[in-house]
């Protein structure tokens, strides 16, 4: 090859390839080679690629988690405060309301003042003391007295007294039942309950009054007939909640003959539920 064509061809920049003929077929193979190489490179790097877009996923899915967590012990730990809060004013509330009672039914005066009002209500308590047979005065045993809610036209507002000591409280509950027998029978007295107290009381009420419909035996439901007749406070509705079952009379019930002073007393009190019933 002449010095001008040589000159010629290395002008050409690449357009023309020419190599001797032994190495025209490891050129061939080189190039695949090289192909080759280059598709497992495009393999690799688009593996790559998923493997980083994976760990970005998976990143974002573990902050995401971390940050549930964290709201949630956040919430537990506010939950937990409330709920401590909650207990502590509970018992704080029920430790204000452990000596005082609730009287219904104690009639109000028309005063014009409230120290009227107070000693009227104060001379009331003392009428209850002495129909219940207990000998407490409101002056030695009471540190306040005040009706609770507003005034309503022909129906007496709940008194709430408030005791010195729990004891005088149990007192007076323990021997609540004898107004029944008395004439403030339309006078009532109960603990000052909180409200999850009275809502837990209404459940245990509700849960009595099933078990009376539905697992008492005739006995029983005759022996607390008997328990109602002796204090003359059978339910008007007897009969139909025990299944149209005739009332028994106190022999029947107690399996034991009446006296006559027992006969004289229970025909009163018969008389009286009478009256009541129609």
């Amino acid at each position: 090859m002449s010095d001008e064509e040589f000159n010629f061809l290395s002008k050409q920049k690449g357009s023309i390839v020419w190599h001797c003929t032994c190495c025209q077929a490891s050129t061939v193979r080189l190039e695949d080679a090289i192909r080759q190489l280059e598709k497992r490179v495009k393999v690799n790097e688009d593996r790559l690629d998923q493997i980083e877009s994976n760990e970005k996923e998976t990143d974002n899915k573990i902050n995401k988690a971390e940050r549930v967590a964290e709201d949630a012990r956040k919430a537990v730990a506010s939950a937990q405060k409330d709920t401590v809060k909650v207990v502590f004013e509970e018992l704080r509330e029920r430790d204000e309301r452990k000596c005082n009672v609730i009287f219904h039914g104690i009639g109000e005066t028309a005063g014009e003042t409230l120290e009227e009002e107070k000693e009227w209500d104060c001379l009331s308590f003392n009428n209850v003391m002495r129909e219940m047979h207990v000998n407490l005065n409101y002056q030695d045993i009471a540190t306040y007295s005040r009706r609770l809610g507003a005034k309503r036209q022909g129906r007496p507002r709940p008194l709430l007294v408030a005791l010195r000591n729990d004891n005088d409280r149990a007192t007076i509950l323990a021997n609540s039942h004898n107004l029944i027998r008395s004439k403030l029978r339309e006078v009532s007295v109960v603990p000052d309950l909180t409200q999850q107290q009275r809502e837990a009381d209404e459940e245990l009420r509700k849960e009595a009054s099933r078990r009376n419909r539905e697992d008492l035996t005739a006995v029983d439901r005759q022996k607390n007939y008997a328990g109602w007749l002796s204090d003359g406070r059978v339910p008007e509705n007897w009969s139909k909640r025990n299944g149209g079952t005739r009332q028994p009379s106190v022999t029947q019930a107690t399996g034991l003959r009446p006296t006559a002073t027992h006969r004289q007393s229970t025909t009163r009190k018969g008389q009286r539920i009478q009256r009541r019933t129609t």
